[in-house]
C-alpha cells in the first residue's frame, strides 16, 4: 500500500509483518512453556495465517498485489522471525534430539534468507550462447538487456551496464522494464541520470534496438529520453527494421503479450524478434530467434520443480535460458538484471542476475 506521506512504498507491509513477528514470538514463547512444542508451532502458524489475511483483506494493491504482498510477508515470517522462532524453542528446548534439529531448521532458514535477499542479487552473471545458422554471414556478437529493473542507479546496475558493454557487443538489444518506481511522479528525475551512465560506459557507440516493457506501457513516452542522445532504434509500434544483415522485428508490450507479430514476407536474411514478454513466442511465428525477458526466471526458483511464478503463459521450463524448437527457431529469456519492485520481496534464490550474450555464426 503505497501514500506520498511513508517512508516507502511498502512500509506498511513492513509494519503489519514487523508487529506480527513480535507478537508470534511473545505467544510462541508463552505457548511453548505452557503447552509444549506442537502448540508453539500451531501458535507461530496462526499468527502467520492472520497477518496474510489482514494483507489480503486491507492491504492488497494493484492487478498484482494480492502475489507480491503476500510473498513480502511470507518472508519476513519465514526468513527473518522464522530462525528466531526456532532459536527461542530451541532455547526452551529439554530433549538434545529435538533441540539439534530445531537449531539446524533455524539455522538453514537463516542462511537461505542471506543467500536469497542479501547476496545472490548481487551475484551478476554472464551467459554465452552460439548459434550458427546458414542465413547468418558473417559472425556478430549481440547482447541483450532485460529488466534492468531498479528504482536507484546503485553499484548492481552500474555494474551491470559496464559489463555488458566489456562483451565488446556488435549491438545491444534491451528487453524492457528499465526503471521502476512506485510513484510516476519520481520517474522525471531519474531520466537523465540514467542517460549520462548509458554515455559513460560507450552505449553511444553501438547500435541499440530498444522495446518497452510493463513499466514503460504504463508511462507517456518520456521513457525514450532515457535513450536520448544515442544509436537507438525504439519500436513505438510493433514492425520490422534491418541491422547489416539481419532482420529485426520489435514488438509493444501489449503485442508481445498477446502474440500480436506484424506479417512479413519470407526473407533469406536472420530474422530476430525482440519483445518483453515472451508469450508471443506461444503463437510460433516466422523467425529464426525470439529474445525476451519479464519472467526474471522466477526470481525463486525450487530445486526439481523450477520457479514458482513467472506471470507469463510460457511453459516453466521456457521461463529462461534456451529454448531450441523442432521448427527450426529458438527462443532465449534472460533471468534479468533487477527484481521486482512494489510490494514484492526483493530476492532471488537459485536465480542469479545475467547479463546474455549471444555469438551469431555463419554455419560450418
Amino acid at each position: 500500500m503505497w501514500f506520498p506521506w511513508l517512508p516507502y512504498d511498502s512500509f506498511v507491509l513492513d509494519a503489519l509483518a514487523v508487529l506480527g513477528g513480535l507478537t508470534a514470538l511473545l505467544l510462541v514463547t508463552y505457548s511453548r512453556r505452557k503447552n509444549g512444542l506442537a502448540a508453539a508451532m500451531g501458535v507461530y502458524f496462526l499468527v502467520t495465517g492472520f497477518c496474510c489475511f489482514i494483507q489480503r483483506l486491507f492491504l492488497d494493491t494493484d492487478e498484482f498485489g494480492s502475489i507480491f504482498g503476500l510473498m513480502r510477508v511470507l518472508s519476513w515470517f519465514l526468513f527473518f522471525f522464522g530462525p528466531l522462532a526456532f532459536f527461542l524453542t530451541a532455547h526452551l528446548e529439554e530433549r538434545r534430539k529435538t533441540k539439534k534439529l530445531l537449531l539446524i531448521s533455524g539455522a538453514l532458514l537463516m542462511i537461505i534468507g542471506v543467500e536469497g535477499f542479501l547476496i545472490e542479487p548481487q551475484q551478476l552473471k554472464v551467459t554465452h550462447y552460439e548459434i550458427q545458422h546458414a542465413k547468418i554471414k558473417s559472425k556478430k556478437r549481440i547482447v541483450l538487456l532485460a529488466d534492468i529493473q531498479t528504482d536507484v542507479l546503485n553499484s548492481h546496475t552500474r555494474r551491470a551496464l559496464q559489463t555488458a558493454m566489456e562483451q565488446e557487443p556488435d549491438a545491444i538489444f534491451f528487453a524492457g522494464d528499465y526503471l521502476q518506481f512506485s510513484f510516476v511522479r519520481e520517474f522525471p528525475e531519474h531520466v537523465q541520470p540514467f542517460n549520462n551512465l548509458l554515455k559513460e560506459y560507450g552505449y553511444d557507440k553501438v547500435p541499440l534496438f530498444v522495446v518497452e516493457g510493463d513499466v514503460e506501457s504504463k508511462l507517456t513516452n518520456e521513457w525514450h529520453n532515457l535513450f536520448a542522445g544515442l544509436s537507438v532504434t525504439i519500436f513505438e509500434t510493433s514492425h520490422r527494421t534491418v541491422w547489416q544483415e539481419i532482420d529485426i522485428t520489435g514488438l509493444t508490450m501489449r503485442d508481445s503479450k498477446e502474440g500480436q507479430i506484424p506479417a512479413a514476407e519470407e526473407s533469406e536474411r536472420f530474422s530476430i524478434i525482440l519483445g518483453h514478454n515472451p508469450n508471443f513466442s506461444l503463437a510460433q511465428p516466422n523467425a529464426d530467434l525470439y529474445l525476451a525477458g519479464h519472467t526474471h526466471g522466477g526470481q525463486v526458483q525450487i530445486p526439481f520443480v523450477g520457479p514458482l511464478i513467472t506471470l507469463s503463459k510460457i511453459p516453466n521450463a521456457q521461463a529462461h535460458g534456451q529454448t531450441k524448437f523442432a521448427e527450426g527457431h529458438s527462443m532465449i529469456v534472460s533471468r534479468g538484471i533487477g527484481m521486482e519492485r512494489y510490494d514484492a520481496p526483493r530476492v532471488r534464490f537459485l536465480c542469479p542476475p545475467e547479463i546474455v550474450v549471444i555469438d551469431l555464426l555463419p554455419e560450418t
